[in-house]
């Protein structure tokens, strides 16, 4: 069921596919892409799609217009590697395997629509929108240290590093950078509806650190809040500087210093005195404060007893200081921290100063760059050229999509081979699954757009999200949430719209093999998905994957899905069979259940709608006549799971030409 003619005939009626109605209210369903296999589901990733698909055609029902936009996550994957081998050729070979392996599984798709993400039309936008934030500085091209996994030849950073027993080195990456987005992306995660401790894994992703915070209190009654690291050291401060730079200086001068720090402010270096001291809480003894760019932080407090570059400062200002550290390194010249080491005296100095309200602790977060740069050589290319030369990038911006020839070399959209230098690696999954839900919604209405930023992609924004179910892998949260979450909040500020991300989160298991397994290559456990639709009937395969909790792993299991399978042939007989009481009204018992259903289904609840589903079909449909009306609620009822099964028992029972997702609820 559910192979070949049966779709092609649907087909040609228009209703099997999921497509927009103009008119209706709109609703956009996202749910990640399955990564590219040779042939096909190969790893049995198929619940995510089917889920999707099955809000997408209820929704349909309920007569709204409803963006599904689908496809397969086609980029740096080992597949593609031997795909390569085989052929030498980036054919569309695997994008017809995915696509019929969809149409079979009931995947209401249109071909012209299907995203592969290698093609032209889907790297344009990635291209884009990556050259757009580079330009926007939100990614910046820096020597950055990396862990590198020499037997796997991939990087890693701190966000995305499996261990921290990697060696480092030094090269030069791409970067986003997020610091001035980090507080926003952490008050969305806390939006979220879901259990904290899926909130703190994805704040995990982040380091999170603590922080202690020192208030001085200045000499024209102003509170300076300092971060300090060291309370052990504060024997031997000397002085406070406030770099003009990162901080706002207002109110830290004083009147009578006005012109000489106007004059700091105009010129490259130097400092200069703000006119305001404070004292030191731990000796007493006044610490006066300086405006000066000499250090690349917002605040530095001076310890020349244990900094060389500090200690320099103060002989230039003449200032006074104390030897903190003795020759048995102990402390002295520190009130109450005498004679002990620095380690106890770091812990009793924060204990005593958060006693009397002097320390603050706060949660700060490590994690300000997320790495973009991987070092596979497949994926989506830099968008540049780099000039060794002058040791700059220059865009590719009207020469995109910039991608692998055939032949594997990079060629730009008008299949010329690029002259110049390009950027070793390619950019890697984080950016590449984290842009794939904005991406696809540009994809879907415009293929390409020229700025992701523009006046028209805002339109299109607005008029779509947020997404009213957004579909997440558990496996996959960074990449495909927590990503996501990151480049909403910057197309939100810079597009200076205030538009909410999504309205519905369902986060599922991953798929596994009876042993509880991954399923993959190198587990010898990979699942021969044409040899599946060819032995069970779609619907079977449908409400196989979406049968058990949504939330737990999905074990590919193949008794379950036989023991499914004969209990849908079942139905479909006793439907078939099933006589038709045209003098019976409704029964209201049928009514209720039929009501309940559609509340669960209107609340995403899968496992209670179908728990309900089958309480009907044993109590109604193997046991008494229905009406027409029945019959037909019925069928609606069961058409978003089992699509070819409602179709097939509604063209047998009645004389239709239209398909049942045109008897709306």
């Amino acid at each position: 069921m559910g192979r070949g003619t049966w779709y092609k005939k649907w087909l040609s009626k228009r209703g099997f596919m999921i497509e927009n109605i103009k008119l209706n209210k709109k609703s956009s369903i996202y749910t990640y892409f399955p990564k590219m296999n040779q042939y096909g589901f190969q790893s049995g990733n198929i619940r995510g799609i089917i889920l999707a698909d099955t809000i997408s055609r209820y929704q349909r029902m309920t007569d709204l217009n409803v963006l599904f936009p689908i496809g397969f996550h086609s980029l740096g994957s080992s597949s593609f590697l031997q795909s390569k081998k085989k052929s030498n050729l980036l054919d569309d070979e695997i994008s017809d395997i995915f696509h019929n392996q969809m149409i079979e599984l009931g995947i209401g798709i249109n071909k012209n629509k299907l995203i592969d993400m290698r093609h032209d039309e889907f790297l344009i936008n990635l291209q884009l929108v990556f050259l757009e934030l580079y330009e926007k500085g939100y990614i910046k091209y820096k020597d950055t240290v990396v862990y590198y996994d020499q037997l796997k030849d991939k990087i890693y950073d701190e966000f995305s590093t499996p261990s921290h027993t990697l060696p480092t080195k030094r090269e030069k990456c791409f970067v986003l950078d997020i610091k001035d987005i980090l507080n926003n992306v952490l008050d969305d995660i806390d939006k979220l509806m879901v259990p904290s401790s899926l909130k703190e894994e994805l704040k995990n992703a982040f380091k999170p650190k603590f922080d202690y915070y020192m208030s001085f209190n200045l000499s024209n009654d102003v509170a300076l809040d300092v971060k300090i690291d060291h309370p052990e050291y504060l024997g031997s401060l000397s002085a406070i500087l406030i770099n003009p730079d990162l901080c706002d200086i207002t109110n830290f001068i004083s009147y009578e210093e006005k012109d000489a720090i106007e004059a700091i402010l105009s010129s490259d270096a130097g400092f200069a005195y703000s006119g305001l001291d404070t004292l030191n809480p731990l000796t007493g003894s006044e610490v006066p404060v300086f405006i000066s760019r000499m250090y690349d932080e917002g605040i530095h407090l001076c310890f020349p007893a244990v900094d060389e570059d500090d200690y320099a400062f103060t002989n230039e200002c003449e200032l006074d200081y104390k030897d903190i550290i003795g020759e048995d390194n102990l402390l002295y010249n520190s009130d109450f921290l005498d004679g002990l080491s620095l380690d106890l005296a770091h812990e009793k100095a924060i204990t005593n100063f958060m006693e009397y309200g002097l320390i603050t602790k706060r949660k700060n977060y490590k994690i300000n760059e997320i790495l973009l740069s991987s070092s596979d050589s497949f994926g989506p290319l830099f968008p540049f050229l780099y000039d060794a030369e002058s040791d700059e990038l220059n865009s590719l911006k009207n020469y995109l999509p910039y991608s692998f020839s055939t032949q594997f070399r990079p060629i730009t959209k008008a299949f010329n081979d690029v002259a110049g230098m390009m950027l070793s690696g390619t950019i890697n999954n984080l950016f590449v699954e984290g842009m794939t839900p904005f991406i696809t919604i540009v994809y879907d209405v415009y293929s390409q757009v020229d700025s992701f930023f523009s006046e028209s992609t805002l339109e299109l924004f607005k008029e779509w999200m947020p997404f009213e179910m957004f579909i997440v892998e558990n496996e996959n949260i960074i990449s495909e949430l927590l990503m996501p979450i990151i480049f909403y909040n910057i197309l939100k500020k810079e597009l200076k719209f205030d538009f909410n991300l999504l309205n519905n989160l369902k986060i599922i298991g991953k798929s596994v093999d009876n042993r509880l397994n991954d399923i993959r290559r190198s587990n010898n456990n990979l699942i021969d998905m044409d040899k599946v639709l060819k032995n069970y009937y779609s619907d079977s395969i449908r409400l196989f994957a979406l049968s058990d909790k949504l939330s737990e792993n999905f074990i590919f299991n193949g008794y379950e899905l036989k023991e499914i399978d004969n209990e849908i042939k079942k139905l479909e007989n006793a439907l078939i069979n099933l006589e038709i009481d045209n003098n019976r009204d409704v029964d209201l018992t049928f009514l209720d259940y039929k009501n309940k259903a559609l509340s669960y289904m209107d609340k995403y609840d899968l496992e209670k709608y179908i728990k309900i589903l089958k309480d009907i079909t044993n109590k109604f449909i193997y046991n008494s006549k229905l009406s027409k009306e029945e019959l037909i609620m019925y069928l609606k009822l069961i058409y978003p799971i089992t699509p070819y099964l409602a179709e097939n028992i509604y063209e047998h029972h009645f004389d239709v030409t239209k398909s049942i997702i045109n008897e709306s609820w």
